[in-house]
């Protein structure tokens, strides 16, 4: 069975270097990685 991993970022200027590593330390194959932004900086239409 394939473990994958999921971190995510609200900004561009954290890194998500530190959650990767702990997500395979803990057996992940393969890691996804998002960088998002927060929605309070995001104007999102109604």
């Amino acid at each position: 069975m394939t473990v994958v991993g999921y971190a995510r970022v609200s900004t561009r200027e954290q890194n998500p270097a530190a959650r990767e590593a702990e997500l395979r330390a803990a057996g992940a194959e393969r890691v996804f990685v998002d960088h998002g932004e927060s929605s309070r900086a995001a104007d999102r239409p109604q």
